[in-house]
């Protein structure tokens, strides 16, 4: 797993909503794609992910500025099974 994260958050906020919400299937076999634009107490947000081999692995890249921000994410729909180190479908 790789993650860099730098955040700063609003103490004082509860503010949570999605504005708007898109997701479909990436032309590879079982990968799938997410994105989202929300509002949130991020005052400044910027991160980025990747994970390989756990439960619905794939890239993460969320970016916010003064309450809004945009979630943006590639990923696996299959889950990572421990016991035969594969992938079970």
């Amino acid at each position: 797993m790789i993650l860099l994260k730098f955040n700063i958050r609003n103490p004082w906020s509860d503010c949570f909503q999605n504005l708007c919400y898109w997701t479909g299937k990436f032309p590879v076999k079982y990968k799938h794609w997410e994105f989202e634009i929300l509002r949130g107490p991020d005052i400044i947000n910027l991160h980025l992910g990747f994970t390989h081999r756990r439960d619905h692995a794939g890239l993460d890249f969320e970016l916010a500025l003064f309450g809004y921000g945009v979630h943006f994410m590639i990923y696996d729909e299959r889950h990572w099974n421990w016991e035969t180190n594969s992938w079970e479908t």
